[in-house]
């Protein structure tokens, strides 16, 4: 299994447009072929910051997701959302 975390820091002017888009990846996602989880988390403290958690069943499924065109069309939008770079975390798992 691999496992996914990706945060997120909203410039504040362009959440609603974030949640829209991701939105949109989550559904695509959640019908991927290995896709066991993928789900975005808002943290209590801060409405602007999201962390993505993602659980795939192999690394190819994974690999898959990473070429699929509403992942990189969401992709190449990140820049234009984040107040800065975002932090992802992957783990493997036997």
């Amino acid at each position: 299994m691999i496992i996914v975390n990706a945060k997120f820091q909203v410039k504040p002017e362009k959440r609603d447009e974030f949640l829209s888009d991701i939105k949109k990846l989550i559904t695509y996602t959640k019908a991927e072929l290995g896709n066991l989880t993928y789900d975005l988390y808002q943290e209590t403290e801060d409405e602007n910051s999201f962390m993505m958690v993602e659980n795939w069943e192999d690394e190819s499924s994974a690999q898959a997701h990473s070429q699929s065109l509403p992942f990189l069309e969401f992709s190449e939008k990140v820049a234009s959302y984040s107040a800065r770079k975002p932090e992802l975390k992957v783990a493997r798992m036997n």
